[in-house]
């Protein structure tokens, strides 16, 4: 049985202990994830799969991903089944990390741009006229 996780590493959880050591958090989740399953016993195998968010590997998912790959090899005889399964990951982590840029990006823009919507666009000033507001409709970064 597998049972994977992408943690944040700059996450105020891990970002002290990632400082130190770069799969810190990855290690950390894949413990977890031992500690979630332990009833399991013997009745299954389990195996943690555990990345952060900049693509780091806990140190049982590198290992596993290394048996995984070269049994694939041992099927295609292809030598390279294990950076090409890496890589795929590595895009996934990408694609990830995107969307929840891409998402918060747009949820600052909605709340920007509903927000400017319920105040005035213009205001008299003491001079009779009529000055733009300029409010920020792009996330602050």
């Amino acid at each position: 049985m597998l049972d994977a996780t992408c943690v944040d590493t700059y996450a105020e959880s891990h970002v002290n202990n990632s400082a130190v050591t770069s799969e810190e958090a990855a290690k950390s989740a894949e413990e977890r994830k031992r500690s979630k399953y332990a009833t399991l016993g013997t009745r299954y195998t389990f195996e943690p799969i555990a990345l952060e968010t900049t693509g780091v590997y806990g140190t049982t998912t590198g290992t596993l991903l290394s048996e995984i790959g070269r049994s694939v090899t041992q099927v295609t005889g292809d030598p390279r089944e294990t950076l090409w399964l890496e890589q795929r990951i590595g895009l996934a982590v990408q694609r990830g990390n995107a969307y929840s840029i891409l998402t918060w990006v747009k949820r600052r823009y909605d709340e920007t741009r509903h927000s400017s919507q319920l105040e005035p666009r213009r205001r008299q000033v003491d001079d009779g006229h009529h000055h733009e507001r300029s409010p920020c409709t792009r996330p602050v970064f």
